[in-house]
């Protein structure tokens, strides 16, 4: 399994993979258990089981990401059902709407405290008081092999739950 075996090589609507593989004559899921332990290895994807909407034929699912859909936010995730009966993934829809796995580059950060109070303090004030959330931009920056890039920006009000959803 090499990086570019694992994308979909047709395109449906907005540029978006229809997973679907073809050698022209024949068309099979692309997604395979050896592609998804590739992606979960890589921190691309993660599987997980169906419980209380499990049926008879469909138990697990995997989720892993499907950077060339222009249409879907970037750190969006494509999520499979796993067939049982006929050994395939079925494409299930997009983890954002599904929500069952957590974003794909999402940080265990917020800038809130547990009752939804901004915990950014101005330490220019005499007491440290809380600054507000509205209108504060972010940036976290990422080192590697003596490079240091920017991987994740944005601002408060685009997060969740008035900016204290995670980052």
């Amino acid at each position: 399994v090499t990086p570019a075996s694992l994308s979909p090589p047709q395109v449906g609507k907005e540029g978006c993979p229809n997973f679907v593989a073809t050698d022209g004559t024949y068309n099979w899921p692309f997604l395979t258990w050896n592609s998804v332990m590739y992606y979960q290895d890589n921190s691309l994807g993660c599987t997980g089981g169906l419980s209380v909407i499990a049926d008879e034929q469909h138990k697990t699912w995997a989720c892993v990401h499907a950077p060339q859909c222009a249409a879907i936010v970037a750190d969006d995730l494509a999520c499979f059902k796993y067939n049982d009966v006929r050994g395939e993934f079925v494409f299930w829809g997009w983890n954002a709407r599904l929500k069952v796995a957590p974003a794909l580059f999402q940080l265990p950060a917020s800038f809130c405290n547990d009752q939804g109070e901004s915990v950014l303090l101005d330490s220019r004030r005499p007491i440290g008081e809380g600054v507000a959330l509205a209108g504060m931009s972010y940036s976290f920056y990422k080192y590697t092999n003596g490079v240091l890039t920017l991987f994740r920006w944005g601002t408060a009000e685009e997060l969740a739950d008035g900016g204290c959803g995670p980052v």
